[in-house]
């Protein structure tokens, strides 16, 4: 996981600075609209990186083989009605300044995530 996010990182931070960046993680993806009105949205927007959204919310895997889903009452109500409330981080895109910046704050998280899992003993595991 952590090498996956240095080189995506790395990868962004060679990109020209006018980069945008498309990021697309699953093979059941459908885009219903051209390239160029995603690019429209985005910059019209205002906002450094656009996140894609989705109906139902997944818990974690741990929450999913119990059966319990916790992440519904978990999650913020959204700012105005929508069919699709929750994130889904596997769709996304940006300018390369902002993706940069989510990367490296992702990877540095994830680290203190993994070295506090290291210290804690081999009850826990990260695949």
């Amino acid at each position: 996981f952590l090498d996956r996010i240095a080189v995506m990182r790395d990868f962004v931070n060679n990109l020209p600075s006018d980069a945008l960046v498309l990021h697309v993680d699953a093979y059941d993806v459908l885009f219903n609209a051209p390239p160029h009105q995603l690019v429209s949205h985005l910059l019209d927007t205002e906002m450094g990186i656009i996140f894609s959204a989705e109906k139902g919310c997944c818990a974690p895997k741990k929450d999913l083989m119990t059966g319990r889903n916790v992440c519904d009452r978990n999650w913020p109500p959204p700012s105005k009605p929508t069919a699709m409330p929750f994130l889904n981080a596997g769709v996304w895109m940006g300018r390369q300044a902002e993706v940069s910046r989510m990367l490296e704050m992702a990877l540095e998280e994830a680290m203190e995530t993994e070295e506090y899992a290291v210290r804690i003993g081999s009850r826990t595991t990260y695949r």
